[in-house]
């Protein structure tokens, strides 16, 4: 009997001490960018990255101009890459790059399908194809009377079709956008594998969730698609943490993953998504048994 009641105060103890670190947390997303799909881009870097920027900047912007920034930045840029949209990205290095940049695209002025966020990724894919000119692309795809395309001179459009890959869609963006939107001034922060142990990795999201703040992390894609037992084999994949609750079916901690899927959820998950926002809820554990990273911006106070 003595046994079973010091059984079950740890028990009770555990669930205790997790429920006062598990608080209920929830980041509002209205100010970030809509459930973009990355499709047939391997820039998820950029989209958590933009979550954060207009996260705190209460504007949503442009994921876009942030990767064709980063990718002809002349630190990270070599001619030897011929299709920069199949390539992914060091999560500090883009944060680092946008806020030293020229500004960012607001989401709006990039947005040429209206809404249609998959067909806009596979739009950009084809405007960044370094075998083909932009002229090309907007005929082959009937823009001719559609933003912005519809009012690119005939001179200027030459010039651009001049240009190959993803310089040219970096060129239109410099086009389009105008002047863009000026960044506050901010701090980076990162813990990676490297450094810490996952566990502690795990224990700095808690204190960016707990003070309302959203987070980048980097992970292994594939324990979304597994069973539970799943062991990270390589950081594939960036998302946006926005939420944390204690589950009370389970008595384990959860995180609210906002990806970059679209409003949907991935085929074959074990775990609660909600496909009308395109969000996914993993427990603790489990994201600590496949987390390569945890990032975040800190503001500079004014």
């Amino acid at each position: 009997m003595r046994i079973l009641l010091i059984v079950s105060f740890m028990f009770s103890f555990h669930a205790y001490a997790q429920e006062l670190v598990c608080t209920d947390v929830s980041i509002s997303t209205e100010n970030m960018p809509k459930n973009n799909n990355q499709n047939e881009h391997n820039w998820c870097v950029f989209w958590t990255g933009v979550d954060l920027f207009s996260y705190y900047e209460k504007t949503p912007l442009s994921s876009y101009d942030l990767a064709l920034q980063y990718f002809n930045n002349n630190i990270v840029r070599t001619e030897e890459i011929k299709d920069y949209s199949d390539n992914g990205a060091n999560m500090s290095a883009a944060l680092i790059i946008g806020l030293q940049g020229k500004g960012l695209c607001l989401e709006s002025q990039t947005n040429f399908t209206n809404g249609d966020w998959s067909e806009l990724s596979v739009l950009f894919k084809k405007i960044s194809s370094p075998a083909k000119k932009l002229s090309q692309i907007i005929c082959q795809n009937k823009l001719e009377d559609t933003e912005p395309f519809k009012e690119i001179p005939q001179n200027i459009l030459k010039i651009l079709d001049k240009l190959t890959g993803d310089k040219k869609t970096a060129a239109l963006l410099d086009l389009t956008c105008g002047k863009r939107y000026q960044l506050g001034k901010y701090g980076v922060g990162s813990r990676t594998i490297e450094q810490y142990p996952p566990e502690k990795i795990v224990d700095k999201l808690d204190i960016l969730l707990s003070t309302s703040n959203p987070a980048s992390i980097s992970y292994d894609w594939d324990f979304i698609i597994n069973n539970k037992d799943y062991k990270k084999k390589e950081s594939n994949h960036s998302s946006t943490i926005i939420g944390r609750r204690l589950n009370k079916d389970t008595g384990e901690c959860d995180y609210k993953i906002k990806d970059s899927a679209g409003n949907r959820c991935p085929k074959n998950s074990i775990y609660e998504c909600d496909k009308a926002h395109g969000t996914i809820w993993v427990p603790k554990n489990n994201l600590i048994q496949n987390i390569y990273e945890v990032n975040w911006l800190v503001k500079a106070k004014s």
